[in-house]
């Protein structure tokens, strides 16, 4: 399984590191053999998908409390943002931070702090421009990744983000670490990724915090050859810590696993899932109906409590593409659920979705209004997970402006609000998102008290900033919360 944030690092600078496995984390890897059908993925029929109403202006103060803060006085790109233990973390460049700026709220979007990373000579040569980053939320703790032209800068936060640590990894002679992913382990901070070595394959690789012990997993073999491997996510399944990523041979690519138990320092290979040549990008692992599930472009795989074995699952068309989707159990049985889909356009486009899965009928809903502006081969819609705020299915999507997306009958239709209707004074909004496409968990939190935060960039002052022409704006976080 590859998440959002692996692709994306590959879209900043893993390249430098490995080729190869740039591609294999940007290609999607789904199973071949006996399919089963749709069914398997919760339903048995699609109906016609239809559209959302766009309402008029006046009504989103009406139906939900929206306030918004300005994070920072500067200018900013913003990458990434987490919650840790209820405290909210952002990752940002400026014209003068590559990917360095870091602002903290307390009081879930209320009020913000700024502070730096550590400077990194591992990044002394980049231009901010030219620097992507990610965070991870472990526990406790906060992961910054900042990927350059020239290398990896790793630095580590036990206090929320608001101190912070530069780590060099120890590795043998030779070899570079390189880290996509992060989880905490019985009170341990874990990082997994991968080692690379000049003229040898690339291992998965696994650090295990306090001294730091560092572990090459047991290397999986690719049709009796030895592959370039790489970790993209650590993920807490059934008393276990699961390490799932890629195998590369050639180009040809597959996915591979690794449970983990005593600690993180047992490891047992699960065995690689079935290669296929369908391409596309894939989604962070979910836990659905208590089994771990993988999402891919048309499939999915499941992981039952007590297993070790993946059981594969692919959709039909017309239900192709909701493999994918964001998933909300409701209370009468049926799921309410979202999708960006950046497949099943005609050109450089992607569309949104809501739905409803009811007694195995999908319901779909057309979420990219008026086409985002564009003609039908040119648009962009995102939308992130669904919530559910007050008896009502809530997201935030991105459609030719910031929007706030509702459902109040469980996903079966949808309603569309502009978020700049909250305050008309401010101008246009655009939903942040480094990349064009993505699952917006990089943008839009789900709070602990219910509410939605979405960074906004307000775009009336963009503006470009460095020598690459990367384009830097004032910043909302706008809290969405129920009335009253």
């Amino acid at each position: 399984m590859i998440s959002r944030r692996a692709s994306s690092r590959c879209r900043g600078s893993l390249a430098v590191y490995a080729p190869a496995l740039c591609v294999a984390v940007l290609v999607l890897l789904t199973a071949c053999g006996d399919w089963t059908p749709a069914a398997a993925l919760g339903w048995e029929t699609v109906t016609q998908v239809s559209e959302a109403d766009d309402v008029d202006v006046g009504t989103l103060d009406e139906q939900f409390s929206v306030s918004s803060a300005l994070v920072s006085a500067e200018l900013l790109e913003t990458h990434d943002m987490v919650s840790v233990e209820g405290d909210v973390v952002v990752m940002a460049s400026s014209r003068a931070s590559a990917a360095g700026t870091i602002l903290r709220s307390e009081d879930g979007g209320v009020s913000w702090s700024e502070s730096t990373l550590p400077d990194d000579p591992r990044l002394a040569d980049d231009d901010p421009g030219e620097v992507s980053g990610d965070l991870i939320a472990a526990g406790p703790w906060v992961v910054a990744l900042q990927f350059g032209d020239t290398g990896q800068a790793v630095s580590i936060s036990s206090d929320h983000g608001a101190s912070w640590q530069p780590l060099f990894l120890p590795v043998p002679d030779g070899v570079t670490p390189v880290v996509f992913a992060a989880a905490e382990l019985d009170g341990q901070l874990v990082l997994g990724g991968m080692a690379t070595e000049d003229e040898h394959f690339d291992d998965a690789a696994l650090w295990i915090g306090g001294a730091w012990v560092f572990q090459r997993l047991p290397l999986r073999a690719f049709d009796n050859e030895p592959s370039d491997q790489m970790i993209t996510e650590l993920v807490h399944f059934d008393g276990r810590l699961i390490a799932v990523g890629t195998a590369d041979r050639d180009g040809e690519l597959k996915a591979v696993a690794w449970e983990g138990r005593l600690g993180g320092l047992a490891w047992t290979d699960m065995g690689g899932l079935p290669v296929s040549s369908y391409s596309g990008s894939t989604l962070p692992a979910v836990i659905t109906g208590g089994q771990l599930a993988l999402r891919f472009l048309d499939s999915r795989a499941r992981l039952a409590p007590g297993s070790s074995t993946w059981v594969l699952s692919k959709a039909t068309e017309p239900a192709l593409i909701y493999a994918q989707a964001d998933e909300l159990a409701l209370s009468d049985g049926s799921v309410a659920l979202t999708l960006t889909d950046s497949h099943s356009c005609s050109n450089d486009c992607s569309s949104a979705y809501g739905g409803r899965i009811d007694n195995g009928v999908l319901t779909p809903t057309d979420l990219s209004v008026g086409r985002c502006g564009y003609d039908d081969n040119y648009y962009y819609a995102r939308v992130s997970a669904p919530v559910l705020m007050d008896g009502q299915v809530v997201a935030v999507a991105e459609c030719d402006g910031a929007r706030l997306v509702h459902s109040a009958d469980g996903g079966a239709t949808w309603t569309t609000l502009p978020l700049e209707d909250a305050d008309p004074e401010m101008g246009p909004m655009s939903v942040l998102g480094r990349y064009s496409w993505g699952t917006f968990d990089e943008s839009v939190l789900s709070l602990p008290d219910g509410a939605l935060l979405a960074l906004v960039q307000m775009d009336d002052t963009l503006a470009e900033a460095g020598e690459s022409g990367f384009r830097v704006a004032q910043v909302l976080a706008m809290r969405i919360s129920a009335p009253g």
